[in-house]
């Protein structure tokens, strides 16, 4: 399969080498989000303090690189261990929280540094869910407020600024909290659908199996009905035993030998799903005429299945019905058939030995087709 290799490089810089399951998938969420986060704050932290320090805000330009080796800190343990994004969420909110605060106090100049607050509440929101959020909320709000009435700081906002503030912020919890629960309505309503599915699909293979059984009790019925194979003209498995059992007291009279082919089609299935049950029928009608033009008169060729066929030999050792076979083995493999081109088929063979029965020679060319197909198919093999 062709993988796109920017794609794959991108997907191990955002993983770092890491991989997730299906029920990994909040994880897996959360993983990229710190990955870019703590990335960009570090980042912006740094600059920062390049820009307060020559603004000749000192204090505040060193907190910026404080904070700013801090997330960097935080980026290597979590790149190293996604098991820690837990831990490092909490932390990161926690230094984001103190780094705005302090920026909140001593950055006066900056007049839009309240925005920062709504970055951190909707991290949290995201990072911890809606309980811890809303506990974050309530510390921004007093936080805001504290500051505001205190006789230490001159924040430089008027209560009104502060009151808006905090509607702003409790907006947007709402906002954060709305979208929440559509989201989990969502889930729940597709999660719903695909029970309903599962129940209504379960029904209807049941309806579909019973109907099945149903067939096959009629098609059982049908064939048991007729003496001949109505698609190839051959015997039917119905007669066969009569069959067996006549050539079986004409071997014992004159003291000749008996045989039996199982002959499977190879891959048979595989033509009906690619070509459809019409060239499949066609195939098999093929393979019939190849057995009587192939095989003498005095061959019994029975349709034994969907591709199984069986053929009694007569006045045959094993050596000699191995010879029947093979010939019959290159005969089809040389065939072109129509539609579907070159095709092969498996063959068990065995002989009559004292005391055999007609099941137990079933058996016994049963086990030697399994053997034929289990080293490759289109071969012959006999016990």
């Amino acid at each position: 399969m062709y993988t796109n290799p920017i794609k794959a490089l991108v997907e191990n810089f955002l993983f770092s080498g890491h991989t997730f399951t299906h029920r990994e998938n909040d994880k897996k969420f959360k993983f990229v989000f710190l990955n870019h986060v703590i990335g960009f704050a570090a980042f912006v932290a740094f600059i920062m303090g390049f820009v307060r320090i020559h603004q000749h805000f000192t204090v505040m330009g060193y907190l910026d690189f404080l904070f700013s080796f801090i997330f960097i800190f935080f980026l290597i343990r979590l790149r190293a261990s996604k098991e820690q994004i837990n831990f490092i969420s909490t932390a990161l909110i926690v230094s984001a929280y103190l780094l705005f605060t302090a920026i909140y106090v001593l950055a006066t100049n900056q007049a839009n540094r309240l925005s920062l607050f709504f970055l951190l509440l909707a991290s949290a929101y995201f990072l911890k869910g809606r309980r811890i959020g809303f506990y974050w909320l309530l510390i921004i709000v007093v936080t805001i407020i504290s500051i505001q009435f205190s006789d230490f700081v001159d924040t430089h906002h008027s209560s009104l600024d502060i009151f808006s503030i905090t509607l702003y912020l409790i907006a947007l919890y709402f906002i954060l909290d709305l979208y929440e629960e559509i989201k989990n309505g969502q889930t729940a309503e597709v999660q719903y659908i695909n029970d309903h599915l599962e129940t209504l699909i379960r029904q209807r293979t049941n309806e579909l199996e019973i109907a099945n059984r149903e067939l096959e009790t009629e098609k059982y019925l049908l064939e048991k009905v007729s003496s001949t194979d109505p698609l190839t003209g051959l015997h039917n498995r119905y007669q066969i035993k009569e069959i067996f059992d006549f050539e079986v007291t004409q071997s014992k009279r004159y003291n000749t030998d008996l045989s039996i082919i199982m002959m499977d089609l190879d891959y048979f299935k595989l033509i009906n799903d690619t070509y459809g049950h019409v060239v499949g029928d066609q195939f098999l009608k093929e393979i019939a005429a190849i057995l009587k033009n192939t095989l003498r008169e005095a061959e019994v060729i029975v349709r034994w299945g969907g591709e199984e066929f069986l053929i009694i030999v007569p006045k045959a050792d094993l050596g000699k019905v191995h010879e029947i076979a093979e010939r019959l083995r290159t005969t089809i493999e040389q065939h072109e058939f129509h539609n579907i081109g070159k095709r092969t088929a498996s063959f068990g063979v065995t002989s009559y030995i004292e005391n055999d029965t007609f099941d137990s020679m079933i058996l016994k060319a049963d086990n030697a087709l399994y053997t034929a197909k289990a080293k490759g198919r289109n071969q012959v093999e006999s016990v």
